[in-house]
């Protein structure tokens, strides 16, 4: 299953944003929008390590497009928000449901949506979250965007950790830790030294 590539992707984007806030996870405060499988998953993983906040309520319209329910809920968790990850399908699902109405220039977006929102249509922080990186490793399939070769796709970490690593790990906790320790990490910071 792609599911704990995909977290750990995430996971380690808002570890590399939250450094520069200088703050502890209970003080800071995340909203998921979208949701699924992944976005419970992720919202049982955060909430277990005292982040406030929650997945935000939408709707998908028939004829195609989401939108932000309009509820007490949903503006209580946009009220100073410091993140915001998006899992809805699409950048312009993202655009298109009304969230950027509430954010803040200091709100960071962890984008996971293909193709990706628009950064200039958008006032917050607008990151790539289905990105990792481990030194010494690239990706060789060409793949469409903005993408770099040293780039990995977070789904493809389980299969790498199995098979190069013996890691086939179902707990979220301990895969991201095995994933730290065969030297992954997001694609937000920079490449470290070669791994020896």
């Amino acid at each position: 299953s792609s599911t704990m590539g995909n977290v750990f992707s995430i996971e380690d984007a808002l570890y590399y944003l939250a450094k520069s806030e200088n703050k502890r996870p209970w003080e800071l405060s995340i909203a998921i929008l979208g949701g699924g499988e992944l976005g419970e998953i992720l919202q049982e993983h955060f909430s277990a390590q005292g982040y406030k906040g929650g997945i935000l309520d939408v709707s998908f319209k028939r004829r195609g497009g989401v939108e932000l329910k309009q509820s007490e809920a949903n503006s209580c968790a946009l009220d100073h928000v410091d993140f915001v990850i998006n899992l809805l399908p699409k950048g312009e699902d993202f655009l298109n449901s009304g969230i950027i109405n509430f954010l803040r220039p200091s709100t960071s977006v962890i984008d996971f949506s293909r193709p990706r929102i628009p950064r200039e249509m958008v006032q917050a922080n607008v990151v790539m979250g289905n990105r990792v990186q481990r030194p010494g490793m690239r990706f060789a399939f060409t793949l469409p965007g903005d993408w770099k070769k040293e780039e990995i796709p977070a789904c493809s970490m389980p299969s790498i950790l199995a098979s190069n690593f013996g890691v086939v790990e179902q707990n979220v906790t301990k895969f991201c830790l095995a994933a730290r320790q065969a030297a992954f990490g997001t694609a937000l910071a920079s490449a470290s030294q070669p791994v020896t």
